[in-house]
């Protein structure tokens, strides 16, 4: 990629975002204040607890990872991570595997530039999906990027999925990104597969 974006954002939620960014740029918190950055506290997002305690501390540390390789101006941090934990049919999702945590650098670095050129927050509808969470998603392809860490769906408020994916193009022309854009009714999905491709699905 050709251009990187600059400078963290705070978070769009003070007590969430203390759990991210401490003075030294490390990740500390207690289980509890793991469980409140993930979310569960919010209607509908509901996972095992012993889920939670064995996903807190990698969870906390994939935040890091984000936070010091890409330098976000627009998008938040804590709304990337709670994009991964949703439940579908007793199926719960989780963040990646290590090994594909580099995956998604690029994809965050164009979503944050155009969100810039937007003038907006954009809000990650959906990240990662392991496979089998994948599967309880209703017209997912089983050959989804979301499984390799390299697509997100992504709503931009106040702008209309076809502006979004006219910039997205715009973007890709001007070499930020080789992948996809897809059109649906009311989020634009980007992917990073290395070559162009572009669909509508209302």
């Amino acid at each position: 990629m050709q251009k990187s974006a600059t400078t963290s954002q705070v978070s769009r939620r003070a007590f969430i975002s203390k759990t991210l960014l401490g003075s030294a740029g490390l990740i500390c918190a207690s289980a509890s204040q793991s469980q409140a950055f993930l979310g569960f506290s919010n209607a509908g997002q509901t996972l095992p607890q012993e889920w939670v305690d064995q996903q807190s501390k990698e969870t906390l540390k994939y935040a890091n990872y984000i936070n010091k390789k890409v330098g976000l101006n627009r998008i938040s941090i804590p709304n990337f991570i709670e994009s991964h934990f949703k439940s579908r049919r007793s199926v719960s999702n989780h963040i990646p595997p290590t090994y594909l945590w580099k995956n998604i650098v690029d994809n965050l670095a164009v979503i944050d530039k155009l969100a810039e050129q937007l003038n907006c927050t954009p809000f990650i509808v959906s990240a990662y999906r392991d496979p089998e969470y994948n599967r309880t998603c209703f017209g997912a392809s089983s050959k989804s990027y979301h499984l390799q860490n390299q697509a997100l769906d992504v709503k931009f408020p106040g702008h209309s999925t076809w502006k979004v994916a006219s910039y997205a193009k715009k973007l890709r022309r001007d070499g930020w990104f080789k992948g996809g854009i897809g059109i649906y009714s009311s989020f634009v999905h980007i992917d990073t597969r290395g070559y162009d491709a572009n669909w509508v699905k209302r």
